[in-house]
């Protein structure tokens, strides 16, 4: 649309500039006979097409890499937090919209997550294990839930078996940069999240820092573990000629922003 606006915007302006060079370009032309006159018309068509096409490419990156540049989703639906928590034994908390919704405890070498009594809360995993998700994984109405609401997941745990011989449980054990997706009510609505964290066992030592979490203020509807702002629901074509005008880094960024992630 911004293409098309722009090629109206400047197509008298540039219809008279090449009239006037075609005119130069046949008057300067000697002779008067048949072949001089259909070398200068050939002349001034080969004009034309070339400094239109490169008119065009020049209007089509600039517009293109312009909304690259500034591009904002209509409607920001997801919130984020960054944080950097570290901790060893005892309870932090995950607000989200302005209550505590879990709680995570690390006791005895053992890493747990609750629900503290929300209606919907539950935790992507099976069983009474959280799941450890990798970056972009979905978190939504399709993915298995374990119900928090009144009782905790797993995440992490380590065990004493015999002299120095120790065993581990949970998807947590030395998990770096992974996210637990998280399900919870807000006045009676189903909301997804997820929170970062890194978790390192060291023997009966274990240590957990909370990286960030967000959720997605918009009901029943889903996200990507990691993903800090709302997917546009299209993009302009100018801006994705502009991003493969940037070559293989242009298409990665380009992917990236389909899926909402952060570049």
């Amino acid at each position: 649309m911004l293409f098309n606006k722009l090629l109206r915007a400047h197509r008298e302006p540039f219809g008279q500039d090449m009239e006037t060079r075609g005119e130069e370009l046949i008057m300067s032309q000697e002779g008067t006979g048949k072949n001089d006159g259909e070398r200068g018309r050939r002349k001034r068509r080969g004009t034309l097409s070339r400094t239109l096409d490169g008119r065009l490419a020049a209007y089509a990156l600039a517009a293109g890499t312009g909304i690259v540049c500034t591009a904002q989703p209509a409607k920001a639906s997801i919130i984020y937090t960054k944080t950097d928590i570290n901790f060893t034994a005892g309870t932090v908390f995950i607000p989200f919209d302005g209550a505590n919704d879990f709680r995570l405890t690390i006791r005895s070498a053992t890493f747990n997550v609750a629900g503290l009594g929300n209606p919907g809360a539950g935790v992507v995993g099976r069983g009474s294990l959280a799941s450890a998700l990798a970056l972009g994984l979905k978190i939504g109405p399709k993915a298995p839930f374990v119900k928090v609401r009144s009782a905790s997941a797993l995440m992490a745990k380590a065990y004493y078996i015999s002299s120095f011989h120790y065993g581990y449980k949970g998807h947590w054990v030395d998990a770096s940069e992974k996210y637990l997706g998280l399900r919870f009510d807000i006045n009676g609505q189903v909301h997804y999240g997820w929170a970062e964290f890194d978790v390192s066992v060291d023997r009966l030592s274990l240590s957990a820092t909370l990286l960030g979490y967000a959720y997605d203020t918009v009901a029943n509807q889903g996200l990507g573990a990691g993903q800090t702002a709302a997917s546009p629901t299209s993009a302009p074509e100018p801006a994705t000629l502009g991003l493969l005008a940037l070559g293989s880094v242009g298409l990665a960024a380009w992917r990236r922003r389909k899926r909402g992630l952060p570049a």
